[in-house]
């Protein structure tokens, strides 16, 4: 008699890793450092954000919704980075973060992939300068 072999293929995913993101001020060129943590290694969630902005240390939240949000769209626009948003995109979500700390506030508007989790979106400050982000 055939005995039949049973495959068990264990994943861990650490439920809140440190992931690393960068944001590049569109005027200056310069470049500063984010991290966040989050319950999902597939891009969607909500977890916390810290922001290195010229030495000022920012600390905050993100949101990351499948299917899209209510009233995305504002800080990509302005940074001239989108119109509007339209279609269809397998995987696609969209997020929202906000950071604040040492007298700064930064809001970023992102689109991720939840089948790789990486994404890019764009943050502005409340001096208006505009910032690249990519994680």
């Amino acid at each position: 008699m055939l005995g039949s072999a049973v495959l068990t293929l264990a994943v861990t995913v650490p439920l809140h890793a440190k992931h690393k993101a960068r944001l590049y001020d569109l005027k200056t060129g310069e470049v500063f450092t984010a991290q966040y943590t989050g319950n999902s290694s597939f891009g969607s969630g909500h977890g916390k954000i810290t922001i290195d902005l010229r030495g000022k240390q920012l600390a905050g939240e993100y949101s990351t919704v499948p299917q899209g949000t209510v009233g995305w769209g504002s800080v990509l626009t302005s940074a001239g980075m989108a119109t509007g948003t339209g279609g269809v995109l397998s995987g696609r979500q969209e997020g929202q973060a906000i950071a604040s700390g040492d007298g700064e506030v930064v809001q970023c508007e992102y689109i991720v992939s939840s089948w790789s989790a990486h994404g890019s979106g764009a943050c502005r400050d409340k001096e208006g300068n505009l910032y690249k982000l990519m994680f």
